[in-house]
């Protein structure tokens, strides 16, 4: 009630709100995990729970008149793509060799039209006239995805982005794969993270102001989709990575990141809340080196005149009303939660 005050609309689901029976034991809706199910059922329920929730989620948010939907969990969060200056990005992966389309889709149109949004003119292999490509004359292309991505400051939020038609991706596809990148357990140091957020706050608590240090932006986790549900055609869901086999992608839940408006950010929260049991060592020696400041995001940079999203947001909703629907809710729940153990 207290998000639906400022205009959210907010909707809770039960499994009887959009469960469809399968012909398999462990797709209906009475199925019960017990301690004698294998381990593969009970992971094939969840897959399959996943993918008509997505499917029922989209329904029925086209018959609501619901445009472009994020399908991300709930630590995660669309950002926009900003350049990275120290790039750890390196040269497109197109300029070495160059971009080359599906066979499955229409080659042809595919071709002239991603290529045309990039401002790039589409061409053929010379021994295979029926491959076709983003002809790039300059293969480094730094000036050009330079330009493109510092457009993304003239835009205040994602939608009006995607209404301005600065990126032709979205008039052209219903559905893009964005590239997701894990945000690092190690905080950073308590003078950074409050840094011109209200003193009413807490902001310690928050894990997007508490946790900077990401994977490299050429080093990201299998995607998420953004997809336009007023042109959902109901086809089945394959996955939340990647909703359909026509989204925009380089053929699975990988994308080129460095001509995306937008990528997703993937927060994991504490260390003892990520860590998995046993397998420490290995997570600290194969994740820990790859972190990297995120100094994209406008929040987390010394440029003059940026702001958190946080002191944006109070300044929207003033500072009682922002406590209240943030750090207030999270205290209240996890005390909540701590007499539910203690009783």
């Amino acid at each position: 009630d207290q998000y639906k005050s400022i205009g959210m609309n907010v909707t809770v689901w039960t499994d009887d709100d959009y469960w469809v029976d399968g012909a398999k034991d462990h797709e209906q809706r009475n199925f019960r995990i017990t301690n004698e199910t294998l381990p593969a059922y009970a992971q094939d329920r969840l897959v399959y729970r996943q993918k008509i929730f997505y499917h029922g989620c989209l329904k029925q948010l086209k018959r609501e008149n619901r445009t472009w939907t994020a399908v991300v969990d709930a630590d995660e969060y669309i950002a926009f793509n900003y350049l990275d200056e120290s790039s750890s990005e390196g040269v497109p992966s197109w300029c070495y060799t160059k971009h080359r389309f599906d066979g499955h889709l229409d080659e042809r149109r595919q071709c002239k039209e991603t290529c045309s949004s990039f401002n790039l003119t589409c061409d053929t292999k010379n021994r295979d006239r029926h491959q076709f490509y983003c002809k790039i004359p300059d293969c480094a292309n730094k000036y050009q995805r330079k330009s493109f991505r510092t457009k993304l400051n003239q835009s205040a939020t994602a939608a009006e982005h995607i209404h301005k038609h600065f990126d032709r991706q979205f008039a052209m596809n219903d559905c893009i794969v964005l590239a997701r990148y894990l945000f690092s357990s190690r905080g950073s140091n308590k003078k950074a993270i409050e840094k011109d957020v209200d003193e009413s706050f807490n902001a310690t608590l928050f894990h997007t102001l508490r946790y900077r240090l990401r994977t490299e932006l050429d080093n990201a986790q299998p995607g998420k989709s953004i997809i336009d549900v007023s042109r959902y055609d109901r086809r089945t869901v394959t996955s939340p990575h990647r909703l359909h086999s026509k989204c925009l992608s380089e053929g699975n839940a990988y994308v080129d990141n460095f001509m995306m408006s937008f990528r997703v950010h993937h927060y994991v929260g504490s260390w003892e809340s990520f860590r998995l049991r046993g397998y420490e060592l290995f997570m600290q020696r194969n994740y820990q080196p790859r972190w990297v400041v995120d100094d994209t995001t406008p929040q987390y940079t010394a440029k003059e005149g940026t702001r958190t999203w946080l002191s944006q947001f109070t300044m929207l909703v003033g500072s009682e009303k922002a406590l209240d629907l943030t750090e207030r809710i999270r205290v209240r729940e996890e005390r909540e939660v701590e007499q539910i153990f203690l009783n």
